[in-house]
C-alpha cells in the first residue's frame, strides 16, 4: 500500500460559507512524514471569486483583497478563475505527489475551512456569466484522503497536556506569542504567510512541551 502522505494547505476567501462565498488564494506545502515542510516549491495562486457570489466586507478588510471587489486591474487580471485554478492545482499535486492523491492528508489551522472551499473548487470548473447552476456544473471525484489533520486541534492538545491554557488559539495569536509582532502580522491572512506560519506554530508549542 502506499504510504500516506501530507500537504499543508491554507486559504483566503470572501466570507465564512463555503455555499455563499467564494475562494480569493489557496496556498500549499507538501509536508514529509513528521509534518515538517519539504525543501521544495510551494503552491500558490490568487483565485477570481465567482461571478454572482457574496464578498464579505469584513473579510476583505481582513485578508486585503480588494481588487476582488473591483472586477478588473492588474491583480485580477494575474488572478485564475476557478476552472484553471483546479488545473494548476492538479499538475501541482500529481508533480509532486503522483497521479493518485487519496493517499494524501490535508493538514491545515481550522483545517475543515479550508477542505469545505477546496471541495467547491473540485464542483465548479465553469465560471464567467452566472452563478453556476445544474446545467453549468462539472464535478469531480473529491480526489483527497477522507482523513484530515487539524493543526489548532493538536495544539489544544499539547497544551492539555501540558497543563498550559490560553486565551485565544487563532493562528495569529499564537505567531504573535511566539514570533516578533511584524513577523507575524506580515504572514498574517495572506495564504501562503498563513499556511507557512501554522508549522512554525505547531513547531513552536511542541517544543514548549519539551521544555516542561
Amino acid at each position: 500500500m502506499k504510504p500516506t502522505q501530507y500537504l499543508a494547505i491554507d486559504t483566503e476567501t470572501t466570507g465564512l460559507n463555503s455555499d455563499l462565498h467564494s475562494l480569493l488564494e489557496i496556498a500549499a506545502i507538501p509536508l514529509n512524514a513528521k509534518l515538517q515542510k519539504q525543501d521544495v516549491e510551494p503552491f500558490h495562486t490568487l483565485v477570481r471569486p465567482i461571478h454572482g457570489r457574496s464578498v464579505d466586507a469584513k473579510a476583505i478588510e481582513i485578508n486585503g483583497h480588494t481588487w476582488a471587489t473591483q472586477c478588473a486591474g492588474p491583480v485580477w487580471d494575474k488572478a485564475l478563475n476557478y476552472r484553471d485554478a483546479r488545473i494548476e492545482f492538479k499538475k501541482y499535486i500529481a508533480q509532486h505527489f503522483g497521479p493518485d492523491a487519496s493517499f494524501i492528508v490535508l493538514v491545515g489551522w481550522n483545517v475543515s475551512f479550508d477542505e469545505g472551499f477546496l471541495q467547491r473548487l473540485y464542483t465548479y470548473s465553469n465560471e464567467g456569466v452566472t452563478v453556476p447552476t445544474d446545467s453549468v456544473l462539472t464535478r469531480e471525484k473529491w480526489p483527497f484522503h477522507w482523513h484530515k489533520i487539524d493543526l489548532q486541534g493538536i495544539c489544544r492538545y499539547l497544551d492539555i497536556r501540558a497543563g498550559r491554557s490560553r486565551r485565544s488559539y487563532r493562528l495569529g495569536a499564537l505567531a504573535e506569542h511566539y514570533y516578533a509582532t511584524s513577523l507575524a502580522k506580515y504572514a498574517a491572512h495572506t495564504a501562503l504567510g498563513d499556511c507557512e506560519m501554522q508549522l512554525r506554530v505547531l513547531e513552536a508549542v511542541e517544543k514548549d512541551n519539551e521544555v516542561k
